[in-house]
């Protein structure tokens, strides 16, 4: 094989070389934009809630439970003092009518 040979080969390799040393940095300045464009997402520090607040809402609604329950209560009561009044009057009622229905009968008889 003669110089010229050589060279030639020479020549072609660094021919080849070349084109595979762009094709490298060209990956590289792709993978550099790429990274670039990717900014990191900012998170948000966490904040602590205070106990307290949970604390006070929690006892706020347990009150307020309460409160409910014992204003149905009071109306649940007061239909049943309304409902044994009643009872009473109607039981006061036939009694009185009763009596009246005797003493009718006793005045439609004759007198001897």
């Amino acid at each position: 094989m003669s110089d010229l040979e050589k060279a030639a080969r020479d020549a072609v390799e660094a021919a080849d070389n070349t084109e595979q040393l762009a094709l490298i940095a060209a990956v590289l300045k792709v993978q550099q934009l790429t990274q670039h464009q990717t900014a990191p997402v900012a998170q948000r520090p966490l904040q602590a809630h205070p106990v307290g607040t949970y604390l006070a809402g929690g006892c706020l609604a347990v009150m307020a439970l309460i409160a409910i329950v014992g204003i149905v209560l009071l109306f649940i009561l007061g239909l049943a003092v309304v409902a044994i009044a009643l009872c009473i009057t109607l039981v006061v009622l036939v009694i009185c009518l009763r009596m009246l229905q005797g003493m009718w009968q006793d005045m439609q008889q004759p007198r001897d």
